[in-house]
């Protein structure tokens, strides 16, 4: 009977679950519509069972620009749309001949809403970018 109780409870949870996952998914779904999806090729993708998913991205200038925000965002929300269930979820982006593990370049997190983060204090080590980063990082690096 103990047995047949907790297996109840096992399926019951798990659908519970599910029920939620469906709200985020649609979510993501809204702003994949809303933006056409830059692109963008996965580099790593490393899981720790339910506790965390992360990506490690490249993503190319559109336009000869920096990604958005907004478009990181909308590729973030993509890919974790994709997943089973994690606690917390992390891309790293990174741009063309940046070094994984050396800083990237923006990164979305998933705990449990996303928020992107542009970091353009990482390009100063590329020569490439340097005309993109901002005069007050610049000045900081001197």
């Amino acid at each position: 009977m103990q047995l047949l109780t907790k297996l109840f409870l096992i399926v019951m949870t798990s659908m519970i679950i599910s029920c939620g996952d469906n709200a985020s998914s649609e979510q993501a779904a809204k702003a994949e519509q809303s933006i056409n999806l830059i692109s963008y090729k996965v580099l790593n993708r490393s899981e720790m069972s339910t506790f965390k998913v992360s990506y490690d991205i490249e993503v190319p200038l559109v336009n000869n620009k920096l990604p958005t925000e907004e478009q990181l965002g909308a590729i973030s929300n993509h890919l974790i749309s994709k997943e089973a269930t994690h606690d917390k979820s992390f891309v790293l982006f990174y741009l063309p001949r940046m070094k994984i593990g050396h800083g990237a370049y923006a990164s979305a997190h998933h705990a449990p809403t996303m928020q992107v983060k542009v970091m353009d204090f990482s390009l100063i080590d590329y020569s490439e970018y340097h005309h993109f980063i901002p005069e007050i990082v610049k000045a900081l690096s001197n």
